[in-house]
């Protein structure tokens, strides 16, 4: 083989496999995340412009308190919410290496894809699951586990957002709020919120 065809050959393996290389570093710390912060603003806007009512029940125990709250504004959606912010460790600049991904799995007898993301270390976020039709525009349910422990206590948490298509537009209906706490040598402490969304 002539000396120069060698040269141009061995250039084009070289140069394919540094671009081969290249596409595999991108694709290892490229994983897609969920910015679910500004998921809940946006939420909290179109919830409060389409001046929506909240049935809420909240339990501890064996005691349980309904409350109506008539159009809802801003303060109550913030707190709201409050406890659903964890859901922006997904998309932190830290916390690239901090869980791994599955993306647009299938979900059995559903026409919905999931993306499940889960804790590689002691995160207090664990898992989440977002439910969607393919689209980030076509979110239809969050939930996620989070979990905490001290000195002084163990939590445990389960966290669901539930959606509806609205006008091409995914619109917060339900959520909840499940979880038990023990503080040390105590027994378990179970609790839930629940909330139905009114337009």
């Amino acid at each position: 083989m002539p000396k120069l065809n060698r040269i141009y050959i061995t250039n084009m393996l070289l140069g394919m496999a540094l671009a081969f290389a290249g596409c595999e570093q991108m694709d290892t710390h490229s994983t897609p995340r969920y910015n679910a912060d500004s998921l809940l603003q946006a939420q909290a806007k179109r919830l409060q412009q389409a001046h929506a009512s909240v049935f809420k029940k909240v339990t501890f125990e064996n005691t349980a308190d309904e409350v109506n709250i008539i159009q809802a504004d801003s303060a109550f959606w913030q707190s709201a919410f409050e406890s659903f912010s964890i859901l922006g460790a997904l998309n932190k600049p830290g916390s690239r290496h901090d869980y791994e991904a599955a993306l647009n799995r299938p979900v059995t007898n559903a026409n919905l894809l999931v993306n499940q993301y889960k804790a590689t270390g002691a995160q207090r976020l664990r898992s989440v699951n977002i439910f969607h039709q393919g689209t980030p525009g076509s979110i239809r349910k969050i939930t996620a586990v989070t979990e905490a422990e001290n000195l002084l206590y163990k939590n445990h948490r389960t966290l669901t957002l539930d959606f509806q298509i609205i006008k091409d537009v995914p619109l917060l209906t339900h959520y909840e709020i499940e979880g038990w706490q023990q503080l040390i040598f105590g027994q378990k402490k179970y609790y839930s919120i629940k909330a139905d969304i009114i337009f």
